[in-house]
């Protein structure tokens, strides 16, 4: 009887910690732009299982492993907190927030007024 009690116990505390995976969602998956003119020559791109950065013409993108990903639903949005490491072992962390709404749209950590969306080009 008492066991019945502690999976739901157990599944709240799931969800309330976020759930923790290391491949790029589904909805994340593809290349997103944005059409702000100081970052309109850069891009975003998850694959499976990397991100690929873009920070313009003159720059070879840098692609790095998805070590993990911890998402957690904020108000008809998730908030998502991906781990990387690039070929040399660095790791990094991205922090963004992901609405569904408009076929997907990105909010940065920092600059969090520049909205990024999924397409291949703007």
């Amino acid at each position: 009887m008492k066991r019945m009690h502690i999976i739901p116990a157990v599944l709240l505390m799931l969800f309330v910690m976020g759930c923790h995976v290391h491949w790029a969602p589904s909805p994340l998956q593809g290349m997103w732009h944005t059409d702000n003119p100081k970052y309109a020559k850069n891009f975003l791109r998850f694959d499976e299982d990397y991100i690929v950065i873009g920070l313009g013409e003159d720059v070879t993108p840098k692609a790095e492993r998805i070590v993990k990903i911890v998402s957690l639903p904020v108000a008809g949005s998730v908030q998502y907190d991906i781990e990387s490491v690039d070929d040399k072992g660095i790791h990094n962390r991205l922090r963004f927030l992901y609405t569904p709404a408009n076929g997907g749209e990105i909010r940065l950590s920092n600059p969090r007024h520049i909205v990024w969306k999924k397409g291949e080009n703007l």
